[in-house]
């Protein structure tokens, strides 16, 4: 990802990022040639993503070896009639991001991937549950699924918040955007 130093997201927002931004694409350039999968990840650690597949998807082939795991973080459009001179100006994209570079791997037993994502995303109703029917239909369902980590070699952030801009036109952009999430972003710079 091309990050001016401007736009560098420091390290200790990247964590933090990838949790309030679970969601990721998962990306991989084996068997399949270049595939990508819109998939839930857990951060476990500083340097280790879990996640699973349904086994009917094409991507378990593929889910040995080189990976990247991107995170959209917020992102909005910033109208160039939002700047104090619009003519001077095009418009453009704000928006946080984050790359997970790293050597995928499967796991064998799924079942605590999937305990562990439920009690991160679901904390209200973790597994096991000692609910023995619930129980069942979540091992009969863990049968279903390829679990994988990867294994994270390189952490790249980005967070274009029009810091290249003026003061002003900060302000207005922050202005326009209201309570919208990259304005929040865009405050804490």
């Amino acid at each position: 990802m091309y990050v001016p130093r401007l736009f560098a997201l420091p390290a200790d927002e990247i964590a933090p990022m990838v949790r309030a931004n679970p969601f990721a694409t998962l990306f991989t350039s084996g068997s399949l040639g270049p595939y990508a999968t819109h998939v839930p990840l857990l951060l476990d650690g500083p340097d280790r993503l879990l996640g699973h597949v349904a086994r009917a998807n094409p991507h378990t082939a593929d889910l040995e070896g080189p990976a990247l795991a991107v995170f959209a973080g917020p992102h909005a459009f910033v109208s160039s009639r939002w700047y104090g001179v619009p003519a001077d100006h095009v418009p453009t994209w704000n928006y946080v991001a984050v790359h997970a570079t790293g050597t995928l791997r499967r796991l064998e037993d799924p079942l605590p991937v999937l305990a562990a994502s439920m009690a991160a995303f679901q904390p209200e109703d973790p597994i096991p549950s000692g609910d023995t029917e619930r129980d069942d239909l979540v091992r009969k369902l863990s049968a279903a699924v390829v679990a994988f980590e990867l294994r994270v070699e390189r952490w790249e952030g980005k967070a274009k918040l029009s810091q290249n801009r003026a003061p002003d036109d900060v302000e207005r952009v922050r202005a326009a955007l209201g309570d919208h999430e990259v304005a929040v972003w865009m405050g804490r710079r």
